[in-house]
């Protein structure tokens, strides 16, 4: 399991109790998440850099650090609001 499938685990196991006890087999449903995010996030962050290349001038290389650190940065915030951490369950009113 990579580190986003256990962040997402340990995540639904405090904050979403019930949808991780419905789950038959959670190694195997975060480990499966946990590639899916990752590659979510590489298709996210290669969109951003798509057509950009310091080689051919459609970018300056003093720039290019700061435009990978911006896709970067958008992919993983991406990615962790939609697949990994997901809105809490609504606590029970007292």
């Amino acid at each position: 399991m990579n580190p986003k499938g256990q962040a997402a685990m340990e995540h639904w196991q405090k904050h979403l109790p019930e949808r991780y006890a419905k789950l038959q087999d959670p190694i195997g449903f975060f480990t499966r998440l946990g590639e899916e995010a990752a590659a979510r996030y590489m298709a996210i962050r290669d969109a951003d850099l798509a057509g950009l290349n310091p080689n051919d001038g459609t970018i300056s290389w003093a720039e290019w650090p700061d435009r990978v650190a911006q896709a970067h940065q958008k992919a993983m915030e991406i990615v962790d609001r939609e697949m990994i951490y997901l809105a809490p369950e609504d606590l029970p009113e007292d």
